[in-house]
């Protein structure tokens, strides 16, 4: 299976084609690979392929949620390891909470969260060159 070289990838599971591309925009200035998918049933499949530094994952996708990944993520030990960094619209009672007990590395809601804060946090999980 083909794995990708840059030690600077991060995934996006994003079902918004506008903030996924702005975030990849973002990122990439910052130097930072993405790969982009808006599927939570490939997420898995995409961990493995490129081995990224980082998942992004929107809670609410077509398929599973941010919850159902992570939960995909802790069963599967060759991937446990990988950071997941949950991201939604909005936030409902006990969101963070279950995120963090799922093993999430963060919770962010959007609509508080600058773009500018979302890339920071990001940036946290890439190495530095």
């Amino acid at each position: 299976m083909e794995k990708h070289k840059n030690d600077k990838l991060v995934l996006l599971v994003e079902d918004d084609p506008y903030i996924a591309d702005t975030l990849a925009r973002r990122l990439k200035r910052e130097g930072v690979d993405t790969r982009i998918t808006t599927d939570g049933l490939q997420v898995l499949k995409e961990i493995h392929r490129w081995r990224p530094q980082l998942v992004v994952a929107d809670l609410i996708l077509p398929h599973l949620t941010g919850f159902d990944i992570l939960s995909m993520v802790q069963k599967d030990d060759d991937v446990r390891d990988t950071p997941v960094l949950l991201v939604s619209t909005l936030e409902q009672p006990g969101d963070r909470e279950k995120a963090k007990s799922l093993g999430a590395v963060g919770y962010v809601v959007k609509s508080d969260h600058p773009l500018s804060e979302l890339v920071r946090d990001i940036m946290r999980f890439v190495p530095i060159s």
